[in-house]
Order: structure tokens, then C-alpha cells, then sequence
């Protein structure tokens, strides 16, 4: 964890920020770039206040500062960072914005005003947008107008980015980890209601995958649900022992070694706070271990996709989002070993 902790000390940027890659395949290494977005730096900002190792508070308070820079007016986030052009003609997101407001949350920071922007970007079923534009449930909100106003500040460049790709976005899209991020800023009441029961209905079915054109991804919504579990939201309760179950039976089955170290990290995350005794655990800790490298760094993985479609598709990640998972996943693991230690034992 200290190597871990050193490799994203050397590898922050001076602004805070920590580097989001972009690829034209699956594993990264087709013309990889730099795509400048504070959705990275958020989650491994969330990881690194979860471990607080010894030496990680300039680490935190850069990444805390980069990513207030970030945000526009009513403290709304952008997938791009501001450096990126990219910034000009994408809306806020609403996961994005979630995220960010749940660590605002956490630092005892004002979020009435996000509330009230993520509360009003909802459809007639109660499902959260993926992204923030004027909407009718916007309207009982003045204080929230000059936002609102500020996002269609230029309407031809937003006409332009949901006709732009090949997996062109809709403004009317929803996403199931995208309001699974929405239930861990809102909390468990009458607003996220229809987004409880379709998380239900999805993770029972087992569609996790096919429910989220951008993460395509069991672990990242399990993961989602962990940090609701944490910030004490009970809705998720019921799914545990299923997820549970099904993480095993992806360690245990020999095919597991296809797995990446982002999805074995998250597996151990979750299996060391919801079910500590499994012996799956041991062993995807001791693969967790030995892929480090030796700077500290763990080998890169996808955590979102540019669309369904796989073949005009682009792919994010980074060293730094893996480093982190797999320090947060170490950490816990670590935090288990010692509930295990008998005092008495201990000189």
C-alpha cells in the first residue's frame, strides 16, 4: 500500500488532477491517449480517504482542490476537465455530479442547491438522466435557474455533441450505475424510490452489464452499491448475499484468470466488508499482491466504455484508478487480518 501510495504521489499532475487514458481497444494499448476528466480523479480520491495511509493527506487535498476548480456554475461536473475542448459542448453529468456532491457530502460542504438539480433530473418514472439539461422537474426551483440556464448557454454546441460518435448519446438516457451513484448523494426517500427498485430488478435478473451502456461492467455497480452500504443506506441490504455469491463463483471458476485486477480488486473490496470469511478472499488478495509492479502501480483496465456498440467504441482507464482500487482493497483486507488478532497475542 505505501508503494501504491508513492506511485500516485509521483503520478499526480501539479493541478491535483490524475491522468484519464483513452484507447481505440479493450486492453488500452491501442493509440492510447491522455483524455482530461476529473471522473477519475474523483473515484481515486474516494479510495484514498477510505485507506488514509500515513502521507496521503497533500495527495487528497490536491485532488480536493482540482476537483472544486472543476466545477460550473450550481457545482455541476462535466465529464471533460475544463483544459479539454471537449468541456465546450458536453452537458454536466449527472454521475459525475453525484459523485462529487457525495464527497462534498462527506466533508460536511452545502449540497441543497445539487440536490435540487439532481432531484429535478429525473423522467415520469422516476429514473435519473445521465445527463443535466433544463427539465420540467427543474421548474419549482428559481434559485437553480441561472444554472440551468448556463448549461444551454449555447445550443447548437450541445445539437453537436448528441449527434457527434458513432454511439451518439440521447439526452433522454439512463444508466443503472448512474443512478446507483444518485441514490449514494440523495439517500434512501421518495426521490430515488423507482431507482431502488430498478437496481433490484436489474442485479436479480443479473443484467448488470447490458443495463449501462457506459460501464458494462457487475463490478462497478457492486462497488456503487458497496459505497451506498457505507454512507448507511439499507436499501441494498437484500442483494447481498446474491452478489456475494456470484463474486465467489467469479473467483472460483477457473476462468477467473480473465478477470482483471480492476474487477478482482473490486471483488476483494467487497468480499472483505460483506463477507469476510469466504475462502475465495485469500486468494484474490494474494493475486492482488502479486501483480503489483515493482514501482507500486498496478497493470490498467477498463472502467467505462464509449457505447454499446464495441466495435466503434472508445475505452477509459488508468494505472492510477487500478492503483487505487487495489490499495482500497488491500487496505480493507488488511483491516480484516486485524479484527482476527487476539490482543493478547499482540506485544
Amino acid at each position: 500500500m505505501e508503494r501504491a501510495l508513492e506511485f500516485l504521489k509521483a503520478h499526480q499532475l501539479p493541478s491535483g488532477e490524475f491522468r484519464c487514458m483513452v484507447a481505440d481497444n479493450i486492453t488500452l494499448d491501442l493509440n492510447p491517449r491522455e483524455d482530461p476528466s476529473p471522473f477519475l480523479t474523483q473515484h481515486i480520491l474516494y479510495s484514498l480517504q477510505e485507506t488514509l495511509l500515513p502521507g496521503s493527506d497533500k495527495v487528497i487535498r490536491k485532488a480536493w482542490d482540482f476537483l472544486m476548480s472543476e466545477a460550473w456554475p450550481g457545482k455541476v461536473w462535466r465529464f471533460w476537465a475544463k483544459r479539454s475542448p471537449g468541456s465546450l459542448f458536453i452537458p454536466p453529468t449527472t454521475d459525475d455530479t453525484s459523485c462529487n456532491a457525495h464527497l462534498m457530502k462527506i466533508r460536511g460542504e452545502k449540497t441543497g442547491r445539487i440536490r435540487h438539480i439532481i432531484r429535478g433530473n429525473r423522467n415520469a418514472d422516476g429514473l435519473y438522466y445521465n445527463w443535466i439539461l433544463p427539465r420540467a422537474y427543474h421548474l419549482p426551483y428559481p434559485q437553480i435557474w441561472p444554472a440551468m440556464m448556463h448549461i444551454v448557454r449555447s445550443p447548437s454546441k450541445l445539437r453537436l455533441f448528441f449527434n457527434s460518435g458513432f454511439n451518439k448519446p440521447h439526452p433522454d438516457h439512463v444508466d443503472i450505475v448512474v443512478n446507483a451513484n444518485v441514490v449514494l448523494f440523495l439517500g434512501e426517500c421518495s426521490a430515488t424510490t423507482s431507482a431502488i427498485n430498478w437496481i433490484h430488478q436489474v442485479v436479480r435478473a443479473g443484467t448488470e452489464a447490458t443495463s449501462d451502456r457506459y460501464y458494462q461492467s457487475r463490478y462497478i455497480l457492486y462497488y456503487a452499491l458497496l459505497r451506498c452500504d457505507r454512507a448507511g443506506i439499507r436499501a441494498f441490504d437484500s442483494l447481498r448475499e446474491l452478489i456475494v455469491g456470484r463474486l465467489r463463483d467469479d473467483l472460483a471458476d477457473p476462468a477467473s484468470e480473465k478477470l482483471t485486477g480492476m474487477e478482482k480488486a473490486l471483488s476483494a473490496l467487497i468480499l472483505a466488508e460483506w463477507a469476510p470469511d469466504v475462502p475465495e478472499l485469500p486468494e484474490a488478495i494474494r493475486f492482488i499482491v502479486g501483480a503489483q509492479h515493482t514501482d507500486g502501480n498496478w497493470p490498467t483496465a477498463v472502467i467505462f466504455y464509449g457505447g454499446y456498440n464495441m466495435e466503434k467504441c472508445l475505452f477509459w482507464g488508468s494505472e492510477e484508478l487500478v492503483t487505487a482500487f487495489c490499495m482500497e482493497a488491500l487496505h480493507r483486507y488488511k483491516e480484516v487480518l486485524i479484527t482476527r488478532i487476539n490482543p493478547e497475542d499482540v506485544t
